[in-house]
């Protein structure tokens, strides 16, 4: 199966009630596994598409539940970690049971117009610049660093450059040599 994909996924979905610096930790750590699995997979490796969502169940402490949009601080993780990381995107999903009726579809599009949307746009533009600027084009740029364990939000003040995650056919620090 490894070999006929052109695509890796990893699992790295919001789990409720966990704190948000260790799900920080643990989405990085599930797709730089699914990155190492990929680059050793035979017939070379292949981009790797983690799956995120931005919709969670909430349980309260009276045992009702609701489903809920991730606050931003919470899809940072979903989008922001998993680009610094190296993944080639994000694939988010949810069930049909967040945009039943009309009001949900309703607020699902007020959520992607004025959360969602921007957030990609500004992953998507940071992203191009450090590839064009540090990868010659030709690559990812890696710029995650762990939170420290006391750190309740998941953005480091500074994202500093680290590395290239090359594209196929490529290799070399910048991505600057044919493989």
């Amino acid at each position: 199966m490894l070999i006929a994909s052109e695509f890796f996924y990893a699992f790295a979905c919001f789990v409720d009630d966990v704190p948000l610096h260790n799900w920080t930790r643990q989405t990085a750590a599930r797709v730089e596994e699914a990155i190492r699995l990929s680059n050793n997979r035979p017939g070379g490796s292949v981009p790797v598409l983690p799956y995120g969502n931005c919709w969670t169940t909430r349980t309260y402490s009276n045992g009702s539940k609701a489903s809920v949009m991730l606050p931003l601080d919470f899809l940072n993780v979903q989008v922001k970690t998993m680009a610094e990381v190296g993944a080639a995107g994000v694939m988010l999903w949810g069930s049909s049971s967040f945009v039943n009726t009309q009001a949900k579809c309703q607020q699902i599009q007020q959520y992607i117009s004025n959360v969602l949307g921007p957030l990609v746009n500004e992953t998507l533009q940071d992203a191009e610049l450090c590839s064009k600027e540090h990868c010659g084009s030709k690559g990812r740029c890696i710029t995650y660093q762990a939170p420290p364990p006391n750190l309740l939000t998941t953005r480091v003040q500074q994202v500093s450059f680290s590395g290239c995650r090359c594209f196929p056919g490529v290799k070399g620090d910048s991505c600057q040599t044919l493989a």
